[in-house]
């Protein structure tokens, strides 16, 4: 059987994730396996946005869930 080396680990930040994140902090650590924090955003736009106006509601999303990911890793 091949060595897992790479867990991928999909979250919306709830404390529910929190808790399954602690399990996969633990399975990594006894298989030595990286961890791979994956959080998806989903363009912002409406139907008469201008590419521009979408681009920047998009840009707050993404940095508003980069300052989330960086507190969840932290706790």
């Amino acid at each position: 059987m091949k060595k897992i080396k790479h867990i991928l680990f999909p979250t919306d930040f709830s404390e529910t994730a929190q808790n399954a994140f602690r399990y996969t902090l633990i399975l990594a650590d006894k298989l030595e396996a990286e961890v791979v924090v994956l959080h998806a955003i989903y363009p912002q736009y409406e139907g008469m946005d201008l590419p521009v106006m979408a681009t920047q509601a998009t840009q707050k999303k993404l940095e508003a869930a980069r300052t989330m990911l960086e507190a969840f890793v932290d706790t």
